[in-house]
């Protein structure tokens, strides 16, 4: 299997305009080369997977909470939840 796969440009619009918006933001933008968008998706993927992280993380506390719900622990307060933490976690 290929990195790159032939997408259907019409499907990935209809269900978000998902193509477009780039065409036009990277003619706008100038980003005409293959360095630069690869750098552009290079720093996407970086993104996906800093909230892939995050994401797994806020799973397993969430885990640990219904865990601790279901044993009659002490039920936490998510106002003072520290969500950000997930976020720096998945940072290192």
């Amino acid at each position: 299997m290929t990195e790159y796969a032939k997408r259907d440009i019409i499907f990935l619009d209809e269900i978000g305009d998902f193509y477009c918006k780039h065409i036009s933001a990277m003619t706008g933008e100038g980003l005409h080369s293959k360095t630069d968008i690869a750098a552009e998706l290079g720093y996407r993927d970086y993104r996906i997977e800093l909230l892939s992280k995050a994401l797994r993380s806020l799973s397993k506390s969430s885990k640990n909470i219904s865990d601790s719900l279901k044993s009659g622990d002490h039920i936490p307060d998510f106002r003072y939840y520290n969500f950000e933490k997930h976020i720096k976690e998945a940072k290192n």
